[in-house]
């Protein structure tokens, strides 16, 4: 019982330090999370984008280790309002790959990227 709490803090500690991270991203446009690639040039637009994308993985990570960790602690059913951050995570994972296409010039739409 004691370890599964310990491991719930852990974990949404953990998550919103990276959440936190990535919002310093959005706010300063420079490379603070630590899991934006250090190899690839990256855009001060795109390092905002995907510090938002990495924010909403992290607090999304956080509310679900929290919330749903401390309710399986007291033997409670997870509530469906969960299966609301699906959509958010899912629109944050598409954000990703586009930005990744468009900074490699691989654009999927019609029309040229606001850069070229």
């Amino acid at each position: 019982m004691v370890l599964n709490i310990v491991f719930v803090w852990v974990v949404t500690v953990l998550a919103v330090v990276l959440g936190t991270l990535a919002a310093v991203q959005v706010v300063t446009g420079r490379r603070t999370y630590p899991l934006t690639s250090r190899q690839t040039d990256w855009s001060i637009g795109e390092l905002k984008l995907l510090g938002v994308c990495w924010a909403i993985y992290c607090y999304a990570l956080a509310l679900y280790a929290l919330v749903g960790g401390l309710l399986v602690e007291v033997h409670m059913k997870m509530p469906f309002g969960f299966l609301l951050a699906i959509p958010f995570i899912v629109a944050a994972t598409l954000i990703q790959g586009l930005t990744g296409a468009r900074h490699n010039r691989r654009w999927p739409f019609k029309g040229q990227t606001s850069d070229s």
